[in-house]
């Protein structure tokens, strides 16, 4: 289904009928469809599971405005998502730039949520934490704002995309989309052109950023160990921000990808964290 959230058509799938509700938020470069290995487990586990397409992505709204997919503006949206949804309270879990949401949700509304799962990424007072061996890892987000990234990504049927999303279990097929339709990839390009990078970098460094928000919700954070493109200690240090119970697990086995890489040990962790916050 359809709802317009702030003046955008976001696309929603509800899946289940349980009470107790869990909101699955995917990040770049996915859709909802990416957590389709972990709904059957959490639906078949009594609950009530929404899986949204974040605005730009899958059948969502391609919004022309960069401001909208700020982690700011993306939260409100979807908790304004919860209020038309009749949703008092949930579980949240989140992946990539859908985590980066998912930080801004929990900090702002924590009487909203039972418990959060924050996969790959983690809180931002910890990602801006910056030492030489995390400024290495940053280079993709940098480029991203640069003049030739749109040709750059699209050039050569996609094929700086395809090494970049090598590690992805569906890399190719969704760059497929994206050399098919240029709109998409640019609609895709919006969350990272929010984000512009140079500039955090620059206020961290000179400390000008925002005193980091705290996190009152409990939190569950989740990184793979083969992950190549966000650094273990981004979100294992995330720890520091935390007034709730935190807990972190690295899935050896799993690259950035978790629930597609190691779909059944992240299904189990997820439920496990969930059912001990019911």
């Amino acid at each position: 289904m359809n709802i317009d959230l702030n003046g955008a058509a976001y696309h929603v799938r509800d899946h289940g009928t349980g009470e107790s509700v869990v909101v699955l938020l995917h990040g770049w470069p996915d859709d909802g469809d990416l957590w389709r290995h972990q709904v059957p487990v959490l639906v078949d586990a009594g609950y009530r599971v929404i899986t949204p397409d974040l605005l730009g992505f899958g059948q969502s709204e391609r919004h022309p405005d960069v401001q909208r997919y700020t982690g700011a503006s993306l939260a409100a949206d979807l908790l304004m998502m919860l209020d038309e949804m009749g949703i008092a309270r949930c579980h949240l879990a989140a992946h990539d730039w859908g985590a980066v949401a998912g930080w801004e949700m929990v900090a702002s509304a924590p009487d909203r949520f039972a418990s959060y799962a924050a996969l790959s990424v983690g809180h931002s007072g910890a990602l801006f934490d910056l030492d030489h061996g995390k400024l290495s890892n940053l280079w993709y987000f940098l480029l991203a704002q640069t003049e030739p990234a749109r040709e750059l990504f699209a050039a050569n049927d996609g094929a700086f995309m395809r090494f970049y999303l090598a590690s992805h279990p569906q890399g190719g097929a969704i760059v497929d989309r994206m050399v098919a339709e240029p709109d998409y990839l640019e609609a895709t390009r919006r969350i990272e052109l929010a984000h512009p990078v140079g500039d955090i970098l620059l206020a961290a460094l000179t400390g000008q950023l925002p005193e980091p928000v705290t996190v009152a919700v409990p939190t569950l954070g989740l990184w793979g160990g083969q992950d190549e493109l966000m650094w273990r200690p981004q979100i294992a240090d995330s720890e520091r921000f935390m007034e709730a119970q935190w807990r972190f697990e690295q899935i050896d086995e799993a690259g950035h990808w978790l629930m597609l890489d190691q779909p059944d040990k992240t299904a189990d962790l997820l439920r496990e964290w969930i059912e001990q916050h019911v």
